[in-house]
């Protein structure tokens, strides 16, 4: 037996091609839509078995108790802390405060004072399997014998730890303490002695850190004292062996040289303004014209008048300029008495002027007597500043210590007090009382968090088995494997028809043309599956066997096409089924058609259509018989059949088929038949179609839906022996009511119940 597995490197590289691929919404939804019975049926599973534990979980009760903690005398170290004081409380200090709730010492004071290492809810056996197991491996390590009271402690500490839980509520200071128990007036009294506990503890630690504080206070201010007067003592002498006096704060030298520059700048100021001054009047003497009188000059009452005596007499020109005229008397007098007017306006300004430069020298003799005096005390100032630095250290000390030594007096004050009279940061504001309803289990919670578990859980593996199917189940995957045309699919028949087969009028005188020495074979109700495109021509099956016939002339067309094999990759595909309902379409035509029997490792053709043979292909391709004695025919549609009878297996079937005789029968029935259609064994398995493939005109390939790999098919499609001759794909045995899940195929126009 010639069993191979063929290209496996074309199968591997087809399916990495075939798997990488993005699924866009509408194909996850197809997914679920495909799989959602599977999808129900998690959901239920896990519903069911919530629904199990809801009835049968040990029933739980939450109790709480609400703290709530007084920011006000949470440090009692700040300098400004007091009892009216309202700090702000963070988000850290209250979880601060959470995790000292928290601890093995507040919880180990509760076990103490309830006596907790005596109750078997918390120092008794376990009925949770995961704590039994853990129990069972850590008592391997040699820990405490069991029931020691040292384990009966840390026992009921870690149960007490496990059931109990603090967090704050919402943003404000209030913490709430919940315990949850098996009995609700416990789990109530624990819930207010782990807040009694609590405060009890804040009390404890408070006395005791003030007391470590008030001791070390106490020390601490005796020595700044002494430091404090000795920086204080230090300073003076200083003040006193240099002579130093301060006025405001200041030296008395650095005093001066404030007060001179401060003169200074008034008499640089003073002396641009005389200078400013003395210069306007020059140019208005210098121009001779009394209309440039400064304002300055204008503060003379004399200068005043004469200036306003020169420009009413100016008005007085112009007026009888332009009445009389300029060369008139009047205006000739006029104007003489202007020119007077102007010269004893221009001999005031000249006594002014000598006012003014007599001002601006003494102005300039003040300023370089100002400048001299700051040059001296610059260089005096210069002299101390040494000493300046000294004293500012000494005074610096000096503050220091005495503040620091005002600071700790009155945090040892406040530290007495407290002391004294010890304060909680917290307080209880609502006491636990006993739940009326158990906390757990959450019944509506944990079923719909099964559901959706469920339907999640139950999607994703869904999804899964989805990406993890390689089989062929719409046509972009077949079209994308073959790389060929699509011809259409043949559905899977759903129900037996009833086996009658109408005569057509053109079969009445065919039984006329028949080779009367063939040997004849007709339909039977075992092998009805064959005749099924004479039984419902108005199907999609018959449409697609149709197609078929059309590919294959449109293909004539360019070249010569009579023989056709029919390909699969594996076997029980439907290529058999195929063959025979592609024979009897096209015979059923008027065409001669012979359909050749190929698998020689599976002769189902033979068996269901001509049971009786005796011989067929192999005994013509070895000579013991001719094609004539051996060739059969259908009585209704003239189809000629050669069979294959296997006496015995061959154990050579590729030299059959590859043979000289095999060349020489087929070229001399393409001669005399119009078609010539083989079915072949499958192509994955063995290496019979590889064998004759050079004398095939054309190939059909045919997949299974839901059965054929997406690998196997493109490695048969890939074949170099096959690709080049390919003349299209077909899906068989298709579901159309699953199918419609995977792919759109418009098959309303056609029906099964139509006959011909």
């Amino acid at each position: 037996m010639n069993y191979v597995t063929p290209y496996p490197r074309q199968a591997a590289e087809a399916g990495d091609q075939l798997e990488i691929r993005r699924y866009d919404l509408g194909e996850l939804l197809a997914i679920l839509r495909r799989q959602k019975n599977f999808i129900i049926g998690v959901a239920l599973l896990f519903v069911g078995l919530a629904l199990i534990y809801v009835v049968f979980a040990q029933r739980q009760y939450t109790a709480q108790t609400t703290i709530i903690i007084d920011p006000r005398r949470l440090q009692i170290f700040r300098q400004d802390s007091s009892l009216t004081a309202d700090p702000v409380l963070d988000s850290a200090a209250i979880e601060s405060q959470i995790e000292m709730l928290k601890s093995d010492r507040v919880i180990l004071a509760v076990v103490k004072s309830l006596k907790l290492t005596e109750d078997d809810e918390f120092v008794g056996p376990s009925t949770n399997p995961i704590n039994i197991a853990i129990q069972s491996l850590t008592s391997i390590f040699g820990r405490d014998a069991p029931g020691s009271e040292e384990v009966l402690r840390m026992r009921a500490v870690a149960a007490l730890k496990d059931r109990f839980e603090a967090k704050r509520i919402g943003l404000s200071f209030a913490i709430g303490i919940s315990f949850t128990s098996r009995v609700p007036a416990k789990a109530s009294l624990i819930a207010n002695e782990i807040a009694e506990a609590y405060i009890t503890d804040q009390l404890a630690s408070r006395y005791e850190l003030t007391s470590r504080a008030g001791t070390w206070l106490r020390g601490r201010l005796n020595d700044l004292r002494h430091e404090a007067n000795a920086a204080e003592r230090r300073l003076q002498e200083f003040k006193a062996d240099n002579k130093i006096f301060e006025s405001s704060g200041k030296l008395e030298v650095e005093q001066k040289l404030q007060e001179a520059t401060t003169k200074l700048g008034v008499a640089q100021v003073d002396t641009a303004v005389k200078k400013a001054q003395l210069e306007q009047i020059r140019n208005a003497v210098s121009s001779g014209n009394p209309e440039a009188v400064t304002a300055e000059a204008l503060n003379d009452p004399v200068v005043a008048l004469q200036r306003n005596l020169y420009l009413e007499k100016s008005k007085e020109i112009a007026g009888l300029t332009a009445k009389l005229g300029a060369n008139h008397l009047v205006t000739q007098r006029a104007i003489e008495e202007r020119r007077n007017l102007q010269t004893n306006l221009l001999t005031t300004l000249r006594s002014i002027e000598t006012l003014k430069a007599g001002e601006f020298e003494a102005a300039r003799t003040s300023e370089a007597s100002l400048k001299q005096e700051i040059e001296f005390l610059q260089a005096e100032f210069s002299r101390t500043r040494q000493m300046q630095i000294q004293l500012k250290d000494l005074e610096s000390a000096a503050v220091s210590f005495r503040a620091l030594f005002d600071t700790m007096n009155q945090r040892y004050l406040l530290a007495v007090q407290q002391q004294s009279f010890p304060v909680s940061d917290a307080r209880v504001i609502t006491d636990a009382t006993p739940p009326l309803r158990p906390s757990w289990p959450k019944s509506p919670l944990i079923l719909a968090a099964a559901l959706v578990f469920g339907i999640g859980l139950g999607g994703l593996i869904a999804l899964i088995r989805e990406i993890l199917d390689n089989r062929i189940r719409n046509v972009r995957q077949l079209r994308d494997a073959t790389k060929s045309e699509f011809l259409g699919i043949l559905p899977v028949e759903t129900a037996r028809e009833p086996f009658d087969l109408p005569i057509l009028e053109e079969q009445i005188g065919r039984a006329a043309q028949l080779d009367q020495t063939a040997r004849l074979f007709k339909i039977t109700k075992t092998n009805a599956a064959f005749w099924r495109v004479l039984r419902t021509p108005f199907s999609v099956f018959a449409e697609t066997i149709r197609k078929i016939t059309v590919s294959i002339d449109v293909e004539r067309m360019s070249r010569d096409v009579r023989v056709i094999a029919m390909v699969s990759a594996n076997s029980g595909e439907g290529k058999s089924t195929t063959t025979a309902n592609l024979g009897l379409s096209i015979a059923r035509s008027g065409k001669r058609v012979l359909m050749i029997d190929g698998d020689l490792r599976n002769p189902l053709l033979t068996r269901s259509l001509t049971p009786d043979a005796q011989e067929g292909l192999l005994e013509v391709l070895s000579g013991k018989t001719s094609f004539a004695e051996v060739v059969w025919q259908d009585e209704l549609t003239s189809l000629s059949f050669l069979p294959t009878v296997l006496l015995s297996q061959p154990k050579d079937t590729g030299r059959y088929l590859g043979s000289a005789a095999m060349q020489r029968l087929l070229e001399r029935l393409g001669q005399h038949y119009d078609y010539v259609i083989i079915d072949t064994a499958p192509v994955g398995p063995v290496v019979d179609v590889r064998a004759f493939a050079h004398l095939i005109d054309g190939f059909v390939l045919v997949a299974a839906w839901g059965q054929t790999a997406r690998a196997d098919v493109a490695a048969v499609a890939e074949a170099n022996f096959i690709q080049k001759k390919l003349l299209g794909s077909v899906l068989t045995k298709v579901n159309m009511r699953s199918f419609q899940n995977f792919d759109t195929y418009n098959h309303s126009y056609f029906t099964e119940e139509r006959r011909a």
